[in-house]
């Protein structure tokens, strides 16, 4: 039973690293553009139950993709609404593959950016 929770744990514990360390990189060299949501894929297990929201964005003509939580409790005609939308991408500017869509006030903090009001609508759509 220890080793079941010890496999849990670990992959858990290495994902939180890896993705604190990326965000490290990405703050202490950044730049922006601007990401189009390309696909909503409905994700569920053990709990949780979201939208992964796919968009993509471009640099140097060069194309990435970054993803995103979108509420499950969505509607159809609000899942079309979202395609083809455009949000902020904060990425590393020596790794732009290293790039974050940011729809949140949390992920805006993440950053230490103000969150800014015409985003504000992002909350009836995106988790935190």
């Amino acid at each position: 039973m220890a080793f079941s929770i010890l496999l849990t744990i670990v992959p858990t514990g290495i994902h939180f690293l890896y993705q604190r360390a990326q965000r490290k990189a990405i703050s202490q060299n950044h730049s922006f553009a601007i990401a189009e949501i390309i696909q909503l894929e409905y994700r569920g297990g053990k709990g949780r139950h979201y939208y992964k929201t796919r968009a993509a964005y471009q640099v140097n003509g060069i194309s990435f993709t970054c993803v995103g939580k979108a509420f499950k409790t969505l509607r159809p005609d609000q899942q079309d609404s979202l395609i083809g939308l455009k949000l902020p991408v904060i990425y590393e500017q020596t790794k732009p593959s290293n790039g974050e869509l940011i729809y949140s006030e949390a992920q805006f903090n993440r950053f230490n950016l103000e969150f800014p009001d015409s985003l504000s609508w992002t909350r009836l759509y995106f988790l935190e």
